[in-house]
């Protein structure tokens, strides 16, 4: 069975990225549009990397809270691989965050692949 993370659990993640790195608290769009992108993420086809993909993406793409979309992203979906045993694969921080900046350019099937492997 997959696990999945909660609405309440990616806000805390939002919340500890934010107290630990710098940034505006606070939502930008509604929070429940959190709730509906784990649902699309549940429906999604595909393996285990692409339905972090999707969650990946979804997640920085929506804009949900003031600062951090990335930072939040990149934790709940590294948490989501781990509790599937999975792991997110990636060579430095500083790749990932280029790539984390970057996302809304690439496909799915791109980004899947970076989790998988480290490049796209």
């Amino acid at each position: 069975m997959t696990w999945y993370p909660r609405e309440d659990l990616i806000v805390y993640i939002h919340d500890e990225q934010i107290r630990k790195y710098g940034g505006r608290m606070g939502f930008h769009r509604d929070p429940s549009l959190l709730s509906a992108i784990l649902k699309e993420t549940r429906k999604y086809e595909g393996d285990i990397y692409q339905k972090a993909a999707f969650l990946l993406k979804e997640i920085v793409t929506a804009h949900v809270f003031e600062d951090g979309q990335h930072r939040t992203a990149f934790v709940t979906v590294e948490m989501f691989l781990r509790q599937n045993g999975e792991t997110l694969y990636y060579r430095d921080y500083r790749e990932a965050q280029r790539f984390l900046k970057r996302v809304h350019e690439h496909t799915l099937d791109e980004i899947a692949a970076w989790l998988r492997h480290g490049h796209p």
